[in-house]
Formats: C-alpha cells, structure tokens, sequence
C-alpha cells in the first residue's frame, strides 16, 4: 500500500499539483472534513438562498479539492467555499439576466 509521496522528482516529466498532494488520510480527518463540507453546504444554501444547492454543493466539492492540496484542508476549506460560492451567485445573476435580456428580445 502506498503511504506517501515517492516519486522521483528528478525526472523530466512535468510535476503538477496534485503529484504533490498528500496521498492519504486518516479515517478520523476524512470523517472531519466530510463534516465540514456538509455543515458548509447547510450554511451556505441558508445564507445564499439564491443559489441553487446543487451549485452550492459543486463550489464547496472544487473548494474541497483546492484544499485537499495543502497540508491544511480543514482551515482553507471555509474561506475557499465561501468564495466559490459568492462566484457561483455571480454566475447564476448573470445567467439570469442573459435570459431575462433573452426573452425580451423574443418578445420584440
């Protein structure tokens, strides 16, 4: 089983993010963060109400493996969500004006 990171970064090839990512995690801190991403996913449908929860549940899912990347997940994760949120409500006002503009346009 392997158990950390042991590749060999001498080599050519091009070395990404997730090649230096940690490979496991115990099952107590996965439980933790999985709490922690459903606690954001309740929080922020609550406070975002405007925004779908699947759109929600995506943003914390990519904050998640943003977060996953460092040594330090469970303390990036929050502020990471939350502004992925705030683009998924910007996103979703835009989209929703195009349509509006859409419809009028139709209309004419």
């Amino acid at each position: 089983m392997k158990t950390g990171n042991n590749r060999s970064f001498g080599s050519a090839e091009t070395i990404t993010y997730t090649d230096l990512a940690p490979r496991t995690f115990s099952d107590n801190c996965r439980a933790v963060l999985q709490r922690l991403k459903n606690g954001l996913v309740e929080r922020f449908t609550a406070e975002f109400s405007d925004v779908p929860q699947r759109l929600v549940q995506q943003a914390v899912d990519e904050a998640n493996a943003l977060a996953s990347l460092t040594e330090i997940p469970h303390l990036l994760l929050p502020t990471l969500a939350e502004e992925k949120v705030l683009h998924a409500r910007n996103w979703n006002v835009q989209q929703k004006a195009i349509l509006q503009r859409s419809s009028w346009a139709f209309a004419a």
